[in-house]
């Protein structure tokens, strides 16, 4: 997917754009205070993300967060870093498939 602009970063549009996701995917929705430290480039924080998110087995979408935060999140806290991951919405069924 192509990159862009940060969400309320400024005031560019975003292009729709569709993608199939696989089951059991689930999409992560973070702030910057997650992967941004102090004295780190941003890219380091976003390519440790991935690993992160993959670890291992979370029981719930909780303890999935809870995981990423632990690993990620900059000690001592000097920002207020989220994590909010989510199933991917579900699809409705294509009629036109059989």
């Amino acid at each position: 997917m192509p990159g862009g602009v940060m969400l309320g970063a400024g005031q560019g549009r975003y292009p729709a754009t569709d993608c199939q996701l696989p089951p059991g995917s689930v999409l992560a929705r973070y702030t910057d205070g997650l992967i941004e430290q102090s004295g780190q480039d941003i890219g380091t924080g976003m390519s440790r993300l991935a690993p992160a998110l993959a670890a291992g087995p979370a029981k719930s979408l909780d303890q999935l967060c809870d995981s990423v935060l632990a690993s990620l999140a900059p000690t001592p806290v000097t920002t207020s870093p989220c994590c909010s991951p989510a199933p991917p919405p579900r699809q409705p069924a294509d009629p036109h498939e059989g």
